[in-house]
């Protein structure tokens, strides 16, 4: 029997596929107080034979460390091991590379003293994380608010691969290492944060560290556009996403999300046409004016990313 179970979360799901006699368990579901129990009694006998994680942040993997010690193996994208590996934000470095960034992108010097400050209350709470000391209710967040003590996955990919139960397809975006799982037979894709039905995730500020040591900024918008491309040609029925409710024709889901994404391009390209700096704090403030005090991070993350498609197209 080809069955998918659904698991909710308050906030996410996760999703149990059983096909050709084995059973794979779609990311790890959040860690908060009675969350492990809660997915447990949604399984009952018919535990996963394997977990695959479709990336590394804590609502989608916080309860690896669980299903770890009871036995599962857990495979995740090679380069996302480093957000199940270690609490976030876990060096000053880290947090040096953001806020000098934020500064590069045109933010007034006190804002970044806020930011500054917000950037070390989150480590802090990803170090009491770690420590297994911050279940809250169901209610709790990415990247707060949820327990996520520190792991090693069994093993790591970084290509496409293909399982008789399921193919695992790389879609660097929301996260370097993010994929999302496919089974193109049945016309099933298992999304993660990649494709959601109601909004479409901000483009990431994601730091990574390079061979010398140095963190260098991903572009994360540029890759997000090629991996939802990329998954066009499979046609998929119906789309499992890590948030939300499951939905049919995910193309057009794709397909929308692609355009808006050109449109806010457009809008930045215009901006500039008409003499604004191209700094993403300049930018944000001059399309947004009335909104860039509430969602400073997030206006700013998407506008430096529609500036990283502008850099591709040049």
């Amino acid at each position: 029997m080809n069955d998918v179970r659904i698991i909710t979360f308050p906030n996410n799901s996760i999703y149990l596929l059983n096909r050709k006699g084995e059973r794979l368990l779609v990311d790890t579901g959040p860690n908060y107080t009675g969350a492990w129990e809660h997915a447990q009694s949604e399984i009952k006998s018919e535990m996963p034979d394997q977990i695959f994680i479709t990336h590394g942040h804590h609502d989608h993997a916080s309860m690896g460390s669980l299903w770890k010690d009871f036995g599962i193996p857990i495979l995740i994208g090679e380069q996302d091991q480093e957000l199940v590996k270690r609490p976030i934000l876990s060096t000053s470095a880290e947090i040096s590379a953001i806020t000098n960034w934020l500064s590069r992108s045109g933010v007034p010097a006190h804002l970044i003293v806020d930011q500054h400050n917000l950037l070390k209350r989150r480590k802090q709470l990803a170090e009491k994380a770690s420590l297994g000391l911050q279940h809250q209710t169901p209610q709790g967040r990415w990247p707060t608010s949820l327990a996520f003590i520190p792991f090693t996955p069994d093993s790591t990919i970084t290509d496409q691969t293909t399982w008789d139960i399921a193919s695992l397809i790389p879609c660097p975006g929301h996260t370097v290492g993010n994929f999302v799982v496919a089974v193109p037979e049945e016309g099933w894709l298992f999304s993660g944060d990649q494709l959601l039905p109601n909004f479409d995730p901000t483009p990431s500020v994601q730091f990574l560290k390079n061979k010398n040591g140095d963190f260098t900024r991903f572009h994360s918008l540029p890759a997000y556009v090629e991996s939802l491309k990329k998954l066009l040609p499979y046609k998929f029925k119906y789309c499992f996403p890590g948030h939300d409710l499951p939905f049919q024709n995910p193309n057009e889901r794709i397909q929308a999300s692609l355009i808006r994404i050109e449109r806010r391009v457009d809008k930045i390209a215009e901006a500039i046409k008409n003499g604004i700096q191209p700094r993403p704090y300049d930018l944000a403030q001059y399309l947004y004016p009335r909104s860039i005090k509430k969602t400073l991070w997030n206006l700013i993350a998407t506008t430096q990313g529609c500036l990283d498609l502008l850099q591709t197209r040049e």
